[in-house]
């Protein structure tokens, strides 16, 4: 413990190491002050950019809402005359007539063309929320347990799990049983061939985390970022709306919604909702357009 002279440490010597281990002492305060000012400022500029997303998403969807309105309105009377006149054709020609496979596509489009129009309807009709005291678990059991038969021919399960003592939260239960059965009918489109849907419920973070996972075919890292967008979709039917609508409900109910996924293994929807008053539900801006 003495110095490689052989001398002892003295008065001085201590004065000198106090000195020295205060500033080393005060620069490891700094850099660890500095390093959790970083993951704040970080984790600020995340929550930042995260809630300009969501402002610029919501604009977006409201403007998409009144442009929709407007084209919806004009193309249901065309295409309905499209399809009325083929259908009456059809039944005027010949089983033998070559023309009737160009009516049979016709018809098809034009029915696709319809029910897109309904689709886009009643997004652009979603009312703002009325909130009420409302049992998660009872309309989440309605959705669920729909038609038991039919999912086990397809080969599915269904699998529910609630923490207990879950309270009955604020919210427009018409809406939010809308919202969860868009979630369950994307899961089981994602699983042609049959497989498992998960779904729980527990509070998390303040509010009530509603959770359905799949195991289907998964979304491509790629498509993540768009799966909300309205008319985005990669399946070969439907206007991609389903999303976007659970989106605007949710986001209209004051919870936010996150998608997860990994291609061949499953995806992950977690809709979250706050717990307590019904104040600032419907705050979007979303349900009047």
């Amino acid at each position: 413990m003495n110095k490689r002279s052989g001398r002892e440490f003295n008065q001085d010597d201590q004065e000198i190491l106090t000195v020295l281990a205060n500033q080393i002492a005060t620069a490891i305060e700094n850099a660890r002050l500095y390093e959790r000012l970083s993951e704040r400022f970080s984790l600020t500029s995340s929550e930042l950019k995260s809630t300009q997303e969501k402002l610029v998403r919501a604009e977006r969807l409201a403007a998409l809402g009144r442009l929709s309105q407007g084209v919806a309105h004009e193309v249901r009377n065309p295409v309905m005359v499209i399809g009325g006149f083929a259908r009456r054709l059809k039944k005027e020609l010949a089983p033998s007539e070559a023309a009737l496979k160009w009516l049979d596509v016709i018809l098809a489009e034009a029915e696709r063309l319809e029910h897109m129009v309904g689709d886009i309807e009643s997004f652009c009709r979603l009312p703002a929320p009325k909130p009420r005291p409302v049992d998660v678990l009872e309309v989440l059991g309605r959705v669920l347990d729909g038609d038991r038969d039919s999912l086990a021919r397809r080969g599915v399960v269904v699998e529910m799990v609630a923490e207990e003592g879950i309270s009955p939260i604020w919210a427009d239960e018409g809406l939010l049983e809308v919202a969860f059965r868009n979630v369950f009918e994307n899961s089981l489109d994602a699983m042609p061939g049959g497989g498992t849907i998960e779904v729980s419920v527990a509070a998390r973070g303040g509010g009530l985390a509603v959770v359905f996972r799949d195991t289907g075919v998964g979304i491509a890292s790629e498509d993540l970022p768009n799966v909300f967008e309205p008319f985005y979709t990669s399946k070969t039917r439907g206007t991609g709306l389903g999303l976007t609508t659970v989106y605007r409900i949710v986001c209209d109910h004051g919870g936010d919604v996150a998608v997860s996924s990994v291609v061949g293994s499953g995806t992950e929807v977690v809709i979250t909702l706050p717990l307590g008053s019904p104040e600032g539900a419907g705050t979007s801006g979303l349900g009047r357009m």
